[in-house]
């Protein structure tokens, strides 16, 4: 969480013990994360050189701090690339596939519906295509979706190709963690007390040219 009480307490109790994850602006504590303010830049980096203006940003709870992170790269990288962000595209929806379906709903409701959704959760991703689909959108024609941290292999969805900022394997992250949780366990001082790795993004057929931009 952006604020999470679980740190003072755990540092009261002299408790050992590694942080999944930041925690607002504090750095008074050994973690690993992933650069989620970089993942979401890069997306609509990606996005803009595609010819889309009319993003939308669907986010998870903004009292986790990866939402609020993935939300501030979200809009750096429109103020970067020269889009305006249309705050009525820039909405919460939760983090399991009935938000995002929901969400989907809503942002076609709209009177000027997005050509481009970055979302930023899987689970979330997987209902927002659900309900494009079944609306008969053509992905990466009609709009485009980018979804943060891919589409989950136990879903029906997993015979598309959906654009996605991935992170690390968990095999990769779990073994890393271990290790450094086992030094800080054993008294042993650590390399790095923080660990920021790097997203990769991962093209697919669910993104594509802005419609205006298609030729005809």
């Amino acid at each position: 969480r952006v604020d999470d009480p679980r740190i003072d307490y755990l540092k009261k109790a002299d408790f050992p013990f590694l942080g999944y994850g930041r925690c607002g602006a504090r750095d008074d504590f050994a973690w690993y994360d992933v650069d989620n303010e970089a993942g979401s830049r890069m997306a609509v980096q990606r996005l803009a050189a595609l010819g889309h203006q009319a993003i939308a940003h669907v986010h998870s709870p903004l009292e986790f701090n990866f939402a609020a992170q993935r939300k501030k790269g979200f809009l750096i990288g429109m103020k970067e690339a020269g889009l305006e962000v249309d705050s009525n595209k820039v909405i919460a929806g939760g983090m399991d596939r009935r938000g995002g379906y929901a969400a989907a709903e809503y942002l076609l409701s709209l009177p000027a519906r997005p050509t481009a959704i970055l979302v930023d959760n899987n689970l979330g991703g997987v209902g927002i295509i659900r309900y494009l689909l079944n609306a008969g959108i053509q992905l990466g024609r009609d709009i485009s979706v980018v979804v943060d941290g891919g589409i989950p292999e136990d879903t029906l969805l997993n015979d598309l190709s959906v654009a996605c900022i991935l992170q690390p394997t968990p095999l990769e992250s779990g073994v890393t963690m271990a290790e450094m949780l086992l030094n800080i366990i054993e008294g042993v001082p650590l390399q790095a007390n923080h660990v920021l790795v790097q997203s990769q993004f991962v093209e697919g057929d669910s993104m594509g040219p802005a419609p205006s931009r298609r030729t005809r």
